[in-house]
């Protein structure tokens, strides 16, 4: 079962590493300098407050998962708590970009970006921890072909 998960999890992984070469090509003959900057700056930008904010429940999810006293239903509601407070207050903040800066559209593909990152990143942990290999596989390749579109 290791051996076979293992190896459902390398594929998982691998797929996205060569689709973002292929994405990588697509973007810098698509898009302008400035276009292209915007958007590595806010993949970076939500990547980087995506592990500053999240690190510690996703951490935290692996160790306390079947700890005595800890549910699983009580993991999942925290999960998602946070889930749901931080996107909220993410949102606050570019709301806020949009006050200040007048530009709507980077502050909503911000807040969509960084909400669909949270919410996919605490989903696959859920996978991880659960042992549902197949699920993590499937929806890691329905990103890879959502990211490319």
């Amino acid at each position: 079962m290791y051996v076979k998960h293992g190896l459902m999890y390398l594929l998982a992984k691998l797929v996205p590493v060569l689709a973002s070469f292929i994405s990588l090509a697509a973007y810098t003959r698509w898009l302008g300098t400035e276009d292209y900057g915007i958007y590595t700056t806010l993949a970076v930008l939500v990547s980087s407050l995506h592990g500053f904010l999240f690190g510690w429940l996703n951490i935290g999810a692996m160790r306390f998962w079947d700890a005595e006293g800890v549910s699983a239903q009580a993991m999942q509601r925290l999960m998602g708590f946070v889930v749901v407070a931080m996107t909220v207050m993410m949102g606050i903040v570019a709301a806020g970009y949009v006050l200040w800066s007048g530009k709507p559209d980077i502050a909503l593909v911000f807040a969509c970006l960084f909400g669909s990152t949270v919410f996919y990143e605490s989903l696959q942990r859920v996978n991880v921890v659960t042992q549902r290999a197949s699920r993590y596989v499937a929806l890691e390749l329905v990103r890879t072909l959502v990211t490319l579109g």
